[in-house]
Protein backbone atom coordinates (compact mmCIF):
# COMPACT_ATOMS: atom_id res chain seq x y z
CA UNK A 1 0.00 0.00 0.00
CA UNK A 2 1.35 3.38 -0.96
CA UNK A 3 1.30 6.23 1.54
CA UNK A 4 0.45 9.43 -0.39
CA UNK A 5 1.27 12.94 0.85
CA UNK A 6 0.27 16.17 -0.88
CA UNK A 7 2.21 19.42 -0.59
CA UNK A 8 1.00 22.71 -2.04
CA UNK A 9 3.48 25.42 -2.98
CA UNK A 10 3.33 28.68 -4.94
CA UNK A 11 3.79 28.07 -8.66
CA UNK A 12 7.05 30.00 -8.79
CA UNK A 13 8.57 27.75 -6.07
CA UNK A 14 7.55 24.42 -7.61
CA UNK A 15 10.91 23.66 -9.24
CA UNK A 16 12.85 24.56 -6.08
CA UNK A 17 10.63 22.29 -3.99
CA UNK A 18 11.18 19.40 -6.43
CA UNK A 19 14.94 19.87 -6.23
CA UNK A 20 14.84 20.04 -2.43
CA UNK A 21 12.83 16.82 -2.30
CA UNK A 22 15.27 15.04 -4.60
CA UNK A 23 18.15 16.07 -2.35
CA UNK A 24 16.16 14.59 0.56
CA UNK A 25 16.04 11.20 -1.20
CA UNK A 26 12.84 11.32 -3.27
CA UNK A 27 12.85 10.11 -6.90
CA UNK A 28 10.94 12.08 -9.53
CA UNK A 29 8.35 9.89 -11.31
CA UNK A 30 6.54 12.49 -13.39
CA UNK A 31 6.19 16.23 -13.72
CA UNK A 32 4.17 18.82 -15.59
CA UNK A 33 3.79 22.56 -15.11
CA UNK A 34 1.47 22.28 -12.08
CA UNK A 35 2.22 18.90 -10.50
CA UNK A 36 5.21 16.73 -9.64
CA UNK A 37 4.97 13.16 -8.35
CA UNK A 38 7.91 11.79 -6.40
CA UNK A 39 8.38 8.43 -4.69
CA UNK A 40 10.58 6.89 -2.02
CA UNK A 41 10.90 3.28 -0.87
CA UNK A 42 11.02 2.35 2.80
CA UNK A 43 13.69 0.62 4.82
CA UNK A 44 14.63 -3.04 4.97
CA UNK A 45 12.63 -3.99 8.05
CA UNK A 46 13.19 -3.71 11.78
CA UNK A 47 15.96 -5.46 13.66
CA UNK A 48 13.46 -7.03 16.05
CA UNK A 49 11.53 -8.76 13.26
CA UNK A 50 14.74 -9.91 11.58
CA UNK A 51 15.94 -11.46 14.85
CA UNK A 52 12.57 -13.16 15.44
CA UNK A 53 12.47 -14.56 11.91
CA UNK A 54 16.07 -15.74 12.22
CA UNK A 55 15.37 -17.51 15.53
CA UNK A 56 12.23 -19.18 14.17
CA UNK A 57 13.36 -20.17 10.69
CA UNK A 58 17.06 -19.60 9.98
CA UNK A 59 18.05 -23.20 10.68
CA UNK A 60 15.61 -24.58 8.09
CA UNK A 61 15.64 -21.84 5.46
CA UNK A 62 19.25 -20.64 5.64
CA UNK A 63 18.10 -17.03 6.21
CA UNK A 64 15.89 -16.97 3.12
CA UNK A 65 13.04 -15.90 5.43
CA UNK A 66 15.03 -12.83 6.45
CA UNK A 67 15.76 -11.94 2.84
CA UNK A 68 12.09 -12.28 1.88
CA UNK A 69 11.04 -10.16 4.87
CA UNK A 70 13.56 -7.45 3.92
CA UNK A 71 12.27 -7.34 0.34
CA UNK A 72 8.65 -7.25 1.54
CA UNK A 73 9.37 -4.43 4.03
CA UNK A 74 11.23 -2.41 1.41
CA UNK A 75 8.56 -2.51 -1.28
CA UNK A 76 5.45 -2.48 0.93
CA UNK A 77 6.37 0.79 2.65
CA UNK A 78 6.62 2.88 -0.51
CA UNK A 79 5.74 6.55 -0.12
CA UNK A 80 4.51 9.00 -2.73
CA UNK A 81 4.75 12.79 -2.56
CA UNK A 82 2.62 14.98 -4.81
CA UNK A 83 3.78 18.58 -5.03
CA UNK A 84 1.02 20.77 -6.46
CA UNK A 85 1.41 24.36 -7.59
CA UNK A 86 -1.24 26.75 -6.40
CA UNK A 87 -2.94 28.18 -9.46
CA UNK A 88 -3.52 31.87 -8.98
CA UNK A 89 -6.79 33.10 -10.39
Amino acid sequence: MVNVSVKRVPKMKLQQEIEDSQVAGWSLKSQNENLAILSKYGGWGTAGWHILIAICSAWWTLFIGNILYAIYAHYSSKQELQIKADIEE
